[in-house]
C-alpha cells in the first residue's frame, strides 16, 4: 500500500463498517479501493478500474453468495 500512487483525481474514502474503509473517485463515484483497517500491508483494487492490464481471474471468490441467476462454466477454483 505505501507504493501506491494515484496518477490524477482524488479519493473519497468512507468507513463502510468497523474494520473497513473503501475509496471511490471523488468527481464520478467509481468504487476502486477496499482496505481493512487492521492490515497496512494490502489493499484491493476494483479490476475495472486498471486500464490496459490484461488480468486473468485465478479463482471466484463469495461463491455461496452470488446471484441465483449467475452460471460460471470454467475451470477456475471457487471459495467463499
Amino acid at each position: 500500500r505505501k507504493e501506491f500512487q494515484l496518477e490524477k483525481g482524488s479519493l473519497r474514502r468512507f468507513q463502510s463498517s468497523s474494520n473497513v474503509v473503501r475509496s471511490s473517485c471523488e468527481r464520478c463515484a467509481s468504487h476502486l479501493f477496499f482496505e481493512y483497517l487492521d492490515n497496512d500491508q494490502d489493499f484491493y483494487v476494483t479490476a475495472s478500474s486498471l486500464a490496459g492490464i490484461n488480468l486473468k481471474p485465478h479463482e471466484h471468490i463469495w461463491w455461496q453468495s452470488r446471484a441465483c441467476w449467475l452460471c460460471i462454466k470454467d475451470d477456475i477454483p471457487v471459495r467463499d
